[in-house]
């Protein structure tokens, strides 16, 4: 359709009232829809234009039990005008009362004696971005709270609040238990309504091009016309009749065209149906989630149902981790596909997980929902999360154990110094070709001396009095790491007296391989006290001087930069993009501390983990500490480096907490 001359007064006075009575018609196709799938709390009357109703009479959905909907219908020939605090609050051209003033009036007298309803204003005006309030319009449930109760008074949410407030004459509370039902269906232009009429009549049998819409509108006008303003089922029957005798002969008991198949929302489990329906209807029902278009059926931690949607949204499931009924989630599929594809090919959905949503709260996850909570997966707790590029990521979330297994790898054969600090990242990645090539190796080669690990051990080898460290990391001989297409193993050794090492560092890359199904990458920090050039004078009988011992900062510090190697320089020898290599499941990190001469292996000296590290930051010591403490903690591969120092911190003190020492802090 090309353009079009500007309207007259009457046309656009016409063009609205047809636009009432495409609504109204559709309130009449979903009560025929509720009937044939066996709703829970069907619409089983509309009414257009009813008395009682205020000014919002336009269309009314009548159900078996409360609430009712009642909804007011503007429609507007252009866009010079949205939907903010002068639409909604100013007088009307002749001086009577605003739009929002009569819906306040219309809802008391609706809710005098205590019942329920839902209230909404429908109209083609969009909103206005702009403004304090109607901008936190959810577009998820249309509703403008919870955002529209945030923010204090000084606040400029806090300051519209109060504007409304005073021109309504309502308190905040009144104000806010309005906004908790009031739905503003906005933005819905005739061509969008059209098509999505006619998307609900082809889902219940009907015949479904422009012109029947049409004919079911112009019913509806010929009702109101004649005086007729609340049309039951048998009546919306008789319009069927009337209007399309060959289909009508076709219905079945249930008011559905033969051979059309329809289904109840939770239909194939009996224990879902309630929560499923509690959900349905939280979450706009027909509106937004169109017609089932299956049973319920079983698939990994899970149940789901799928749903038609609607033109302007697409389809949509309903979701709920097994044994949690009371969490169903609604999710777009668009995000239901990419969280199977998370898992693709590693059990899908068994892997990830669902959606899972607070007790008591539907939820309706979009695709601007990030991140989406995931739970009951075989990896764990987990996000799935919008990258910057707009594709989809699964994420573990971040989890301390006690759990470790990388401990006393590659330590077998070495000699022994005092202390071992050991950063050990273990990457699933869901891809089986992987190799070390020989241009990555040599960019290894090169980022190695130049990174943040390499200056760190270089400045606490300086201050342990070991001068400087080489500028180039060597090759492991093979009895400490091997060096092929399939491995990573390099390190840098300071030497103190009598050439023997005081301080050295391992970086070393370990590619799946026999039972070892996840890529591995270790980074260790040793050094021998004993090998410390001029020795200071040492405190008491202790074999390390407390100016030697290392702080809990220069602890902290050595573990953020060797987790940054281990996480993302060590990877690189293999790809150039972290982020698009897919997950088989979460990463964990473990950090180790262990004192290679501790008591009972015939060392000739003994050095417990107190003797070489200054603990004080994290509590009060216990009387015995074992000469190793570990922990793990999942978390994602890519994250930045504030991320990365909490992560270390958080680390830190579970260990030595879960080990004995008491922090008052």
């Amino acid at each position: 359709m090309g353009s079009l001359p500007s309207p007259s007064r009457t046309g656009v006075r016409i063009a609205g009232d047809h636009y009432q009575w495409v609504h109204a018609w559709d309130a009449c196709v979903a009560a025929l829809t509720d009937r044939a799938v066996g709703a829970a709390n069907p619409v089983i009357a509309v009414g257009a234009e009813v008395d009682g109703a205020g000014n919002l009479d336009d269309v009314v959905r009548r159900r078996r039990e409360p609430p009712h909907s009642y909804s007011q219908v503007k429609y507007a020939v252009d866009a010079s005008r949205l939907i903010n605090r002068p639409y909604l609050l100013e007088l009307s051209s002749s001086g009577g009362p605003s739009i929002l003033s009569k819906i306040v009036v219309a809802w008391r007298e609706l809710t005098t004696s205590g019942t329920p309803v839902e209230l909404s204003l429908i109209t083609n005006r969009s909103m206005d971005p702009a403004d304090p309030l109607t901008s936190l319009c959810d577009a998820r449930t249309q509703l403008l709270m919870p955002r529209a109760g945030e923010g204090g008074p000084g606040s400029a949410v806090g300051k519209a609040r109060r504007q409304w407030m005073e021109f309504l004459g309502v308190t905040e509370p009144v104000l806010l238990e309005l906004l908790e039902i009031l739905r503003f269906d906005a933005g819905v232009n005739m061509s969008r309504l059209c098509n999505e009429v006619a998307a609900h009549m082809r889902a219940l049998g009907l015949p479904y091009r422009e012109k029947d819409v049409e004919s079911g509108a112009n019913w509806v006008a010929r009702q109101v016309r004649n005086g007729h303003r609340e049309f039951d089922l048998s009546r919306i029957d008789e319009a069927v009749a009337e209007l399309w005798p060959a289909v009508f002969h076709q219905l079945d008991s249930d008011g559905s065209v033969k051979g059309a198949e329809f289904f109840r929302v939770g239909q194939a489990q009996p224990h879902l149906e309630r929560a499923f329906q509690a959900a349905y209807q939280a979450t706009g029902g027909r509106h937004i989630m169109g017609t089932a278009s299956g049973e319920v059926y079983e698939d990994g931690p899970g149940w789901v149902q799928h749903f038609t949607g609607t033109p302007s949204r697409g389809p949509v499931v309903i979701c709920a981790l097994r044994g949690h009924p009371d969490r169903a989630v609604v999710v777009d599929a668009q995000v239901w596909d990419s969280i199977g594809a998370a898992g693709s090919g590693l059990g899908r959905l068994d892997a990830v997980g669902y959606p899972f949503s607070p007790i008591g709260k539907p939820t309706l996850i979009t695709a601007d929902t990030s991140p989406v909570v995931l739970a009951g997966g075989s990896w764990g707790p987990g996000n799935l999360s919008r990258r910057s590029d707009g594709s989809w990521g699964w994420e573990p979330q971040r989890q301390c154990t006690l759990e470790t297994r990388e401990r006393d790898r590659w330590s077998i054969g070495l000699s022994p110094m005092d202390l071992r600090l050991r950063c050990a990242a273990r990457i699933a990645w869901a891809v089986d070709d992987l190799e070390v090539a020989g241009e990555r190796r040599r960019l290894l080669e090169e980022m190695l001396p130049q990174g943040w690990f390499h200056g760190t051990v270089g400045s606490v080898a300086d201050r342990l009095g070991c001068g400087s460290i080489p500028d180039r990391w060597e090759r492991t001989p093979d009895s400490e790491g091997s060096n092929n297409r399939r491995n990573v193993s390099y390190r840098i050794k300071v030497p103190g007296v009598d050439g023997r090492t005081a301080v050295a560092a391992w970086a070393r890359l370990q590619l799946p391989a026999g039972m070892q199904f996840q890529l591995l990458s270790t980074v260790d920090f040793r050094v021998d006290f004993s090998a410390l050039p001029d020795d200071v004078q040492k405190d008491d009988s202790s074999l390390v001087s407390s100016v030697r011992r290392l702080s809990a900062d220069e602890l902290g510090e050595m573990f953020i930069v060797a987790w940054m190697l281990a996480t993302r320089s060590l990877p690189l020898a293999v790809t150039n993009d972290l982020l698009r290599m897919r997950p088989a499941g979460p990463t964990r990190v473990e950090l180790h501390i262990d004192s290679e001469r501790p008591p009972n292996l015939g060392h000739d000296r003994v050095l417990g983990l107190m003797d070489m590290i200054d603990f004080t930051e994290f509590g009060e010591a216990p009387s015995l500490l074992p000469p190793s403490m570990s922990t793990s903690i999942t978390t994602p591969l890519v994250i930045s480096d504030h991320q990365v120092e909490d992560s270390v911190m958080e680390s830190l003190f579970y260990m030595t907490s879960s080990f004995g020492f008491i922090n008052y802090k």
